[in-house]
């Protein structure tokens, strides 16, 4: 291709230009090479560069804008997430501080049944021991939720 810098030469492996300045006199003659107009189209193409990467600064800054938003967005969906499950974990706190309470009672009143059983002379069967293991198995899960709970809200 002819242009008013040189000949542009497309190949397999890319493009070369050579300036009218490095053809022989004759090419430059037939071609009617005019230094003014090379200098128009070097300012023409210089501005179109500045142009373009002018642009491509500009879409890095919105694409780096865009990002730190998404950041923030996950962030706060992460934080969100995190107080759902404190919330989740307290709710099984107080789930399980409502069994330990019914156990307590249960086991208060096998004490009471057991203490009736032996007043009359019948055999009963103590139920107190399996429901104490019971109720120690809940408190170590609740402090275990408990521990959970406080790492989680340092982390917020």
């Amino acid at each position: 291709e002819v242009t008013a810098i040189g000949i542009q030469i497309r190949h397999a492996d890319g493009q070369k230009r050579i300036s009218f300045e490095d053809l022989p006199e004759a090419m430059n003659d037939r071609f009617q090479f005019d230094p003014k107009q090379k200098n128009q189209a070097v300012a023409a193409e210089a501005a179109a560069r500045t142009e373009h990467e002018a642009a491509v600064a500009v879409a890095e800054g919105l694409a780096d804008q865009e990002m730190a938003k998404q950041k923030d967005r996950d962030a706060v969906m992460a934080k969100q997430k995190q107080i759902r499950e404190i919330a989740a974990k307290e709710s099984q706190i107080n789930s399980l501080k409502d069994e330990i309470r019914d156990l307590e009672n249960e086991m208060s009143r096998a004490a009471s049944a057991a203490a009736s059983a032996r007043a009359a002379g019948r055999m009963h069967i103590d139920r107190s021991g399996g429901i104490s293991g019971t109720i120690k198995a809940k408190q170590n899960r609740m402090a275990t939720l408990r521990t959970e709970v406080g790492q989680m809200r340092s982390s917020l």
